[in-house]
């Protein structure tokens, strides 16, 4: 089976962090996200194609460690759980 995932838009207003930690958290968010959802748990969820037009991924903790790697790892985690309860 093959997915393709497509986040248009990820929005981080009001976070802690600079453009060059902005950029770093893109790449966690990606390659995290592509592998929780190569995990294969949502792939019952994932059965056609399909768009949707925005996704509610819950939320993040920035208490104590908000790094680039810290962060996006919590968001790709928030987006697969939102996907999970997509439907």
């Amino acid at each position: 089976m093959n997915i393709q995932l497509h986040v248009e838009r990820l929005v981080l207003d009001g976070l802690p962090i600079s453009r060059y930690e902005g950029v770093l958290m893109r790449g966690v968010v990606e390659r995290e996200l592509g592998r929780l959802v190569g995990g294969g748990a949502l792939i019952s969820h994932l059965t056609s194609a399909t768009a949707v037009p925005m996704l509610s991924g819950g939320m993040i903790s920035l208490a104590g460690d908000s790094r680039p790697q810290r962060l996006g790892t919590q968001i790709a985690a928030a987006i697969h759980s939102g996907i999970g309860n997509w439907r």
